[in-house]
Formats: C-alpha cells, sequence, structure tokens
C-alpha cells in the first residue's frame, strides 16, 4: 500500500479527534510497516507529518471564512434522573418553540463547567453557522454527560455514557446559513468542550498513533530504535509547521554531549539543512545509541573478554571512519550514497552489539547474599518499574561464580560459573489452559518474588514464592471452594563452598499420592536441568559434547553424548541420582538426589546445534508459550529430568521435596562423599548429652541440629562424629539453637581451626530463639572431635 492511498482516508476523518482517526490510521499504517525498515519507517512517518500539516491548514483555511454566532442557551427540562436521553422537547422539534437567552461565556476550545445547572434536567446549546462555501471540517465535543448533536436537523453523533471519551466526526456545512443544536442529559455536574476548529499542534495524535504503531511492530530491531525515539520525545515537536527544524534539533539533543558524535551531527545540520541532511542525522543518532548502550553493558564483560574486546575495536574503527566519511562529504570528495553507505555499515553491527546476562560483580567478593540491581542493557532495563534492589545475587569467596535470583529470569534462581554461564533445576511446573503453568510465564514477576532470610559468613538463606500461572497469568487448578491455585514455596540453604539445599514446596488442592490432578491426569514436574544463553551465542559455546555427566552411589558413571544431532546416547549406571552438567567452564553445576529416582534426557536440536535450545525464555515479553531460538536474543535449553523424587513430607494440600545441587570442580565421580555425606550422614554423638540435645541430621538444611540446655549455654560442647571412609562427612554444618554468646573457638581433635579459613559462623535471630550455625571446611573419613569453646 502506497502512501497516497492514505490521503483520501485522511480527508475522510477528523484527523485531530483522540478516538475515531487513530485506530483507523495506525491500523493502516502499521500493517504496511510490518516489514519495514528503520529508515523506511521513519521516511514514512515524515511524510504522515507533512500531510496532516497540509490537512489542518486546509481545514484551518475554512474555518476562517465561518461566521458563528454566539452561543444561546434554552430553559432547563425536568426529569427523573437518567430518564431524559430519549425523551424530546421543544428545541428538538423547533428552535422557535424554544426559550433561549444569550451564553457568552460558553467558548470554543476550552472546558466550560455548568455549576448553575440543576441535578437531573435536560437543557440545549443552540447557534447558527455562516459558511460563503460549502466546507467539511472536523468537529469535537467532550462531555461528561450523555449528549445529542444534530446539524440542520439531522443528528451527527450521540452519546449515552456518562464520562465518555471525546467524540469527533467530520461534518459538512452548506453554503449559507447553518443550524448546530446541542441537547445534553445532566445528571450532575456537566461540563463540556465544543471545538470546529483543529488544532495546528496535532502531535497529540502523533503520539497515540506512534504508540499504536510501537506496540503493533514486530521486527524486535525496528520496535527496539522506535523505542529510542519514543523515550527520546524525538517527535514532540510543537507545531508541525516546524517539523524539520523541531525533528533536527531534538535529534541533536539527545545525542550524549560527551561523545564527538554529537559535535559532528551540529556541523553537519549546519551545512546540510536538508531532508537528505535529516536522514544523516538520524543515522548519527543511531550510532550514539550504539556508543551509549556498549558503555552501559560493559559492566557484564571483565576486562579480559576477546570477544567483547574485538567487537569494540570493530565498532569503535567504524565510528572513527564514518566521521571521516562526513568530513570527506562536507569537503566535496564524497558523494550521499558513499556516506550513507558507511554510515549504514556501522548500524548494521551497532545491531549486533552483544549484550551479555548479568554477571555483576565480576571480582571475588565477600560470602554473602546481596540486594542489587542486575543491569541487562538500556532498552530492557527502561521496561521494569522498579526500586533500587530488585535482584538478589549469592557472591562466594575466592572465585567469580554466583548464585543469582534476577528477575530477567522470573526470579528462577540460576548457578552462574566463572565465565558467566547460567545454570537452573527447574521449578514446578503443570499443564493448565494456555501452555505450561509455571514461573517461567510471569514475564512481569507480577507472582513470583524473592527475600533474602539469613545471610552471614557461615550461609545464606533465601525464601522464593511463586504462582504456577500460565502466559494469560491464570493461576492452576484453583480449588472449588477457595478459589487458590497452586503456589510453591522454595527454601535455598546455600553454603560458601557454594553447595546447598533446595527445599520445594507445592501447596496444591490436587496433592494425591502421585501428586496428579485427577480430573485431568496433569501432574507436577519438580527438577528439570536447563542451560540458559546469552544473545548472539549458541549452546555449543557452553557444553562440550557430552553435556551431561551422571554417576551412582558406588562411583559408576556414564557420559550423555549429543554428538547426533538431538538423539543423545544416555549410559547410565543402574541407581544413578548424580547429575552434573559438563560445561566448558571450571565449575560446572549439579544436582543430586535421593536414590531410586529415574533419569531421562531431553531431545531434539535445533538452529543448527546439536541441542534443543528454545528463547520464549528468558528476559521476552511476548506472552509465547514455545518458540524455537535464532540466536539473536537469549535462549535456553533443556537436559535431562529427575524424576520419581520421592517426597521428603505430605500433608493434606502441601507436598514437599528435597535435592542437594551447587558447583563443583570435580569430575562427577568425585561427587560421590558429597552424596553420601547429604544422604548417609554420619552419627553424631555428645559426649556429654546433659549439655545439649541432638535433634538429629536435617536433610533440608545439610546440618546437625542440637539444641542446647542451660547448662550448656557457656560450656564447652564437645561431640564426635562418626565418618569413616565408607561414610565420610564433606564440609559439615551444625546448628546450635539457644546459643546466644558470641561465636566459640572451634577446635578439631584437639587443635585450634582457623575462622575465616577452616570454618564460618553466623547467628541467625528468629522469633522465639537464637541460632548459630558453624560451616566447617574439612572432610571428615574418621571419627572426629570437634569442641565449640
Amino acid at each position: 500500500m502506497k502512501l497516497f492511498l492514505f490521503k483520501p482516508i485522511f480527508m475522510g476523518v477528523c484527523m485531530f479527534c483522540q478516538l475515531v482517526s487513530i485506530p483507523l490510521l495506525a491500523d493502516i499504517v502499521v500493517d504496511h510497516r510490518k516489514s519495514q525498515s528503520y529508515s523506511q519507517w521513519f521516511d514514512s512517518h515524515y511524510e504522515l507529518c507533512q500531510e496532516m500539516q497540509k490537512i489542518a491548514q486546509h481545514d484551518q483555511e475554512n474555518f476562517q471564512q465561518l461566521e458563528l454566532s454566539y452561543w444561546k442557551r434554552s430553559e432547563h427540562y425536568e426529569v427523573e434522573e437518567a430518564k431524559g436521553f430519549d425523551m424530546v422537547f421543544a428545541p428538538e422539534q423547533s428552535l422557535e418553540k424554544a426559550e433561549w437567552e444569550v451564553f457568552e461565556s460558553f467558548s470554543d476550545n476550552q472546558f466550560y463547567p455548568f455549576e448553575d445547572i440543576p441535578d437531573s434536567i435536560v437543557f440545549y446549546l443552540h447557534r447558527s453557522i455562516k459558511a460563503k462555501e460549502a466546507v467539511e471540517l472536523p468537529l469535537t465535543v467532550s462531555c461528561n454527560m450523555p449528549f445529542k448533536i444534530w446539524l440542520n436537523k439531522r443528528l451527527v453523533i450521540t452519546n449515552k455514557e456518562q464520562n465518555a471519551p471525546a467524540q469527533s466526526k467530520r461534518i459538512e456545512l452548506k453554503k449559507g446559513e447553518n443550524q448546530l443544536l446541542i441537547k445534553i442529559d445532566n445528571h450532575y455536574d456537566t461540563s463540556i468542550r465544543f471545538s470546529l476548529q483543529p488544532p495546528i499542534d496535532s502531535m497529540d495524535l502523533l503520539a497515540h498513533f506512534l504508540s499504536k504503531s510501537y506496540k503493533e511492530i514486530k521486527d524486535n530491531q525496528l520496535k527496539e530504535m522506535i523505542a529510542w525515539e519514543i523515550e527520546d520525545n524525538i517527535w514532540s515537536i510543537k507545531n508541525l509547521s516546524e517539523l524539520h527544524e523541531g525533528l533536527c534539533q531534538n535529534y541533536i539533543d539527545a545525542m550524549a554531549s560527551d561523545f564527538e558524535l554529537k559535535k559532528t551531527a551540529e556541523n553537519f545540520i549546519k551545512k546540510q539543512n536538508s531532508f537528505y541532511g535529516l536522514k544523516i542525522l538520524r543515522l548519527l543518532y543511531q550510532i550514539d545509541h550504539f556508543c551509549k548502550k556498549m558503555d552501559y553493558v560493559q559492566v557484564n564483560y571483565p576486562d579480559d573478554h576477546q570477544g567483547w574486546q574485538a567487537f569494540k575495536t570493530s565498532m569503535n574503527n567504524l565510528i572513527k571512519q564514518s566521521s571521516k566519511a562526513i568530513d570527506d562529504f562536507l569537503a566535496g570528495n564524497s558523494t550521499e550514497n558513499l556516506l550513507q553507505e558507511q554510515l549504514e555499515k556501522t548500524i548494521v553491527t551497532g545491531l549486533q552489539i552483544p549484550v551479555r546476562l548479568p554477571s555483576t560483580p565480576l571480582t571475588p567478593g565477600r560470602f554473602g547474599g546481596y540486594y542489587t540491581d542486575l543491569k541487562y542493557y538500556p532498552e530492557w532495563d527502561n521496561w521494569w518499574r522498579i526500586g533500587d534492589h530488585p535482584d538478589l545475587v549469592i557472591v562466594f569467596p575466592e572465585d567469580t561464580h554466583k548464585f543469582v535470583f534476577w528477575r530477567g529470569t522470573n526470579y528462577i534462581p540460576h548457578w552462574v560459573t566463572e565465565k558467566g554461564f547460567w545454570y537452573n533445576n527447574e521449578f514446578n511446573e503443570t499443564w493448565f489452559s494456555h501452555g505450561s503453568a509455571e514461573p517461567m510465564s510471569d514475564k512481569d514477576c507480577r507472582y513470583s518474588h524473592v527475600r533474602l532470610l539469613a545471610s552471614h559468613p557461615g550461609r545464606v538463606v533465601v525464601h522464593w514464592r511463586y504462582a504456577l500461572n500460565d502466559v494469560k497469568y491464570d493461576i492452576a487448578w484453583p480449588d472449588k471452594f477457595t478459589g487458590w491455585g497452586d503456589w510453591s514455596d522454595e527454601y535455598y540453604y546455600i553454603y560458601p563452598d557454594a553447595v546447598g539445599v533446595r527445599k520445594v514446596i507445592l501447596h496444591t488442592s490436587y496433592a494425591s499420592e502421585s501428586s496428579i490432578k485427577s480430573t485431568d491426569e496433569s501432574g507436577h514436574e519438580w527438577q528439570e536441568g536447563i542451560v540458559v544463553y546469552h544473545p548472539f551465542t549458541t549452546p555449543e559455546d557452553y557444553l562440550h559434547i557430552d553435556a551431561v555427566h551422571v554417576a551412582n552411589m558406588q562411583g559408576k558413571s556414564g557420559k550423555w553424548s549429543w554428538k547426533t544431532h538431538g538423539e543423545p546416547t544416555t549410559p547410565t549406571p543402574d541407581g544413578s541420582n548424580i547429575v552434573m552438567m559438563n560445561m566448558k567452564s571450571n565449575y560446572k553445576p549439579f544436582v543430586i538426589s535421593q536414590e531410586g529416582v529415574e533419569l531421562s534426557p531431553y531431545e531434539g536440536a535445533q538452529g543448527g546445534s546439536h541441542f534443543r535450545w528454545r528463547d520464549h525464555w528468558p528476559t521476552t515479553r511476548e506472552p509465547t508459550p514455545g518458540r524455537n531460538a535464532n540466536g539473536l536474543q537469549a535462549a535456553h535449553g533443556s537436559f535431562f529430568h529427575v524424576l520419581n523424587i520421592p517426597y521428603y513430607e505430605k500433608e493434606k494440600h502441601k507436598l514437599t521435596k528435597i535435592m542437594l545441587h551447587g558447583l563443583t570442580q570435580t569430575a562427577v565421580e568425585g561427587l560421590v562423599p558429597v552424596a553420601q555425606s547429604w544422604l548417609k550422614a554420619p552419627e553424631l554423638k555428645l559426649v556429654d548429652d546433659k549439655l545439649a540435645t541432638y535433634e538429629g541430621y536435617d536433610m533440608t538444611q545439610r546440618a546437625y541440629v542440637l539444641t542446647l540446655s542451660k547448662s550448656g549455654t557457656s560450656a564447652t560442647i564437645d561431640l564426635d562424629i562418626m565418618a569413616d571412609k565408607e561414610s565420610p562427612m564433606v564440609n559439615p554444618v551444625l546448628i546450635f539453637n539457644n546459643l546466644e554468646t558470641n561465636e566459640r573457638k572451634l577446635s578439631m581433635n584437639g587443635q585450634l581451626l582457623k575462622l575465616g579459613s577452616d570454618y564460618s559462623c553466623g547467628t541467625e535471630l528468629e522469633f522465639k530463639h537464637t541460632k548459630q550455625i558453624y560451616w566447617i571446611n574439612k572432610t571428615l573419613t574418621s571419627k572426629t572431635r570437634l569442641s565449640f569453646q
């Protein structure tokens, strides 16, 4: 559809109303521009503005030749409340039958409140309009009460609603005298605005139009660039007659003052103040945005990242070449085509800025959980309405791996390796109406939220709560009596060795033996090994072809290979319950379950990769339940399930499962002692059980739990952990309830341990008591005496 087809449509509707013309015009132009480039999009909008200016000027000229009488107001007609709209009174029968008074205080283009009008009455406004020739003009009325409008006894607008949007229509005035009549059904406090005069400033219309256009465009890169213009108020021009000058100045004002590009743009437009100059200015504006974007995303790259440094060097060279091309053109040593070609070459590269999922901070830190604001890239970050601390990061000492709860992944927690590779163990998922019901569908984080319960040198405790909702925000399986659907609470107990327990509590009204909703046979998932990929990368950048390693408690292992695209070979020793992702990083994510589970691989492959990967999540805004990846944005891939995990607890409407997870630098067989420590913890014996009570080993906290008696609160507590080679204890954790004094000194087999390197500890204040947590950086393979002094 060519732009000339718009012209009769423009003339046939009111270009300056706020309701009628905007949807019609926007639908036409949006359809025309869905597949256009940014340059084509801009050119069409520029032509549209010029067309709007012509129409506005034409209507102004027509309006100037009218002779308008003063408004007159009729007598009042009392009615029962809200019943006067369809009743016929004298002015509708004949203007001569009504009594009128001149109403000079009511003028066009201004809201007028009828404060002296009583409630529950009908009244009329009337004026005569003399036209030298037959003309067409835009009539716009805003009224908070029901009203009707007649022109020469012909009903042209009717509105029965209170507080309705402005009503608009182009009306035809005949040559000579015309009679305009307005009926208002006043319930209370009428106010009205009337206009036949189109405002020269039509930017309100254009703002609505651009907003509509922006929402409907499917191309993400085009949409992103249009978002810049909306954010920078590029099209906010005081008067369409100053379109060219206004756009030029807005583009220059939006450019960063600390970039040389702004000076280049100012110099260029002084010498080339034409539409071609505006086009070049627009290209410089885009390049300026890319410069600002590179500065913004720099924070997520380490200084020694070769790929990022290479891209920056390439982009900076192109920018220098662009500046030189402008100088050459102004000096007469180049052509328009060569200049535009160089700028567009720079823009094509700028569109490929390799944004990276947040990895801050990039240096080792003090162990603990910290609220922060994780940066992604400007256009994405600006979408959110958040405070200063929306995200949560757990930092580990000595290296740059992390455990991250980020809004961009809907707070689904991820282990992030020292190379910035993201991995998660899924969440509760079920199947409801529109695809899966899961936190992955909570694009706005309406239900998903995270809070830090404890953070100290001994451990970090985090609570993550979410609903199982689909992409339409319907929560799965609502209870027919209470209305509550499925919700989950997950608790994470994370220790300095980057190993922790994930405790998952599913609240559901369908907690049967197999966790199956009896009416439709849809169950719930509890674990899925998922890798998340940065934009402009592929799965092969993260994973070896033998991407999953598995093992059982006897140390027998198997390597699952995706050498054949999408068809993994999965040698799995009997009883395997340990799984590790074989990432191309020093630290590798793992998960350990209780014995008796089933391990199941994910099959399929897309986009030339050996692996299955999709980009409907994370960071996407579209309510899409599934879509294959193209490598241009953040994506994810699923690799395995741990199925039939035993229930840790079962209640009427509540099911609980647990698993051990974390990061390791060992082979999968090296995780067997860690699994033994958790699943078959060695016995603990108190030397003096009068000082404390041993409550047992709590798998949900990966800890021995003791409660001190009054006599034990100040005494030395001695205990033995009965470890051996068959039942080791890796990095034991001890929790002392009612221990309210300062941290105690710790000895092992009579040797004093060093706080900070040999062990860490911290205090957690609870509502009814205090407890202290000790994490010991030792592997015990024989009977060991621990003394807390």
